[in-house]
């Protein structure tokens, strides 16, 4: 081969593990489960399955998912096509019909398995293929084959029972590679952090009976040690303090209480409250949202992790959900169409009365938000307010005369402000702070010349200009009122 041409592409699959020839592989039909721990505990789910009733993988577990199923889903089109949108548009209306927060509910268990199995309940609306139900099955019952293939497995049956294509929907979790259909679920990692929970409260209930309780001490006359009945009437009365509020012994014998040096119950209590720590870490990503005991700015850090891990589960199965069932659905009713995507809207919304703060601060350094802007941020319906009109106004009844000159020379002053011969009133007013201004060589020196510049302001012709402009409103509101 030319050393210039470059090399052609290589199509066919080569690195599968499923033809048993490489250390990767397998030999039987069935793919076994990856997970060695699994595999220890005798490749049954339902090892896992106990786990959940620890109150801590319940509660962190169920935050988790319903953080998902509380945000509302939406269907957007595959194309901008007639076609894409119609499907779109039926796709939206199958999911409404199958409760979609419910199945995605039961789903994400495969989030903790590894992997989740749900059966498509296909039925016919006229000349349409519709879904009736998703019904989500324990995911133990099925297995995969070397050619990817979902069986489920029956007595009797060495390799199960094939499924047909286009009939169930898996979804898998965690897995590091492709080799692999089963996943990784979050119950391989909550094994062990359980499992010494549990023990560990037995040994803290025991350490509670021993150390909680005083212990009873038996004396007897030296004279007495080779009576045998001395002996188990006063072990019976020491046995009995324990359970009586009184006791009678024998002339000679005595009773004391020992109380223990050392108590160990509050080593116990830190040992399972780390395991909780350790659990919600491992569900949540984090632990300040399930404990108290945290600053809010560390609270806020840790639920924006929170939210990281949720909108991650949320993307993986809406992303599965419609390569699978929803694609199949296009294909059947809408050929030609693009597969629609449904997606949860995970995105904090923002505050906007913080927002509305920040906008107004930049706003006064001199910055205006374009029209565009406002909509994007506070929703539609806003426009730019318009400018005022600078006119004078009449006054309506003779009330309001009094009221009119203020109106009238205010606007009278916007009018002049807009017209060029508004300079000739200013001007002797600001022009020696201009001149100031050029000739001051520091901030300190102008400040200290200030008062100079104003003694020097003429402002004879502003006050001649604001007198008649008072007299002309008065005028018009007097005449108005004789109206």
């Amino acid at each position: 081969m030319h050393k210039n041409r470059p090399t052609p592409p290589v199509f066919d699959e080569i690195a599968a593990s499923g033809d048993g020839l490489d250390l990767g592989g397998f030999t039987g039909e069935i793919v076994p489960y990856s997970d060695p721990l699994l595999a220890r505990l005798g490749a049954n789910l339902k090892q896992y399955e106990s786990l959940v009733r620890d109150d801590q993988i319940q509660s962190t577990f169920q935050q988790r998912r319903r953080a998902v199923t509380s945000k509302d889903w939406e269907v957007t089109p595959g194309g901008d096509s007639a076609q894409d949108i119609a499907a779109a548009d039926f796709i939206k209306e199958q999911l409404a019909h199958i409760k979609f927060d419910r199945v995605t509910d039961k789903m994400l268990w495969g989030i903790y398995y590894g992997y989740a199995v749900g059966e498509c309940l296909w039925t016919r609306d006229g000349n349409r293929v519709v879904l009736d139900q998703i019904l989500v099955r324990k995911a133990g019952r099925f297995r995969f084959d070397r050619d990817g293939g979902l069986r489920l497995m029956r007595r009797g049956v060495q390799n199960g029972v094939l499924m047909p294509e286009r009939k169930f929907w898996t979804f898998n979790f965690g897995n590091d590679t492709d080799d692999d259909p089963y996943g990784r679920g979050l119950a391989f990692w909550l094994y062990w952090p359980v499992f010494l929970k549990r023990n560990g409260i037995k040994f803290w209930a025991l350490a509670l009976e021993k150390f909680g309780t005083p212990t009873t001490l038996g004396k007897y006359p030296a004279g007495q040690s080779t009576d045998e009945t001395a002996k188990k009437n006063l072990l019976a009365a020491a046995a009995a303090v324990s359970r009586d509020m009184a006791v009678v012994i024998p002339e000679g014998m005595s009773l004391e209480l020992l109380e223990a040096q050392r108590r160990s119950g509050g080593d116990h209590h830190l040992f399972g409250t780390y395991m909780d720590g350790m659990v919600a870490k491992i569900v949540l990503s984090q632990t300040m949202t399930t404990d108290s005991g945290s600053s809010r700015s560390q609270a806020e850090v840790h639920l924006d992790v929170r939210n990281d891990v949720i909108k991650g589960d949320s993307d993986l199965i809406c992303e599965s959900l419609s390569d699978g069932p929803l694609r199949w659905l296009t294909e059947w009713n809408f050929p030609g169409a693009k597969t629609p995507k449904v997606w949860r809207i995970i995105e904090e919304e923002e505050d906007l009365r913080q927002s509305a703060e920040t906008d107004k601060i930049i706003y006064d350094m001199g910055f205006r938000p374009s029209e565009e802007s406002i909509q994007e941020k506070y929703g539609p319906g806003w426009t730019l307010a318009a400018q005022p009109v600078a006119k004078v106004e009449r006054a309506k009844n003779a009330a309001f005369a009094e009221a009119a000159p203020d109106d009238a020379i205010d606007s009278l002053i916007a009018a002049l402000a807009q017209d060029d011969g508004f300079t000739e009133f200013m001007e002797p007013i600001v022009g020696p702070i201009e001149k100031l201004v050029e000739d001051s060589a520091s901030f300190e020196e102008l400040t200290g010349r200030l008062a100079e510049a104003i003694k020097g302001m003429d402002a004879s012709k502003m006050a001649e200009m604001i007198a008649r402009s008072r007299f002309a409103a008065r005028l018009a509101g007097e005449v108005e009122a004789d109206l």
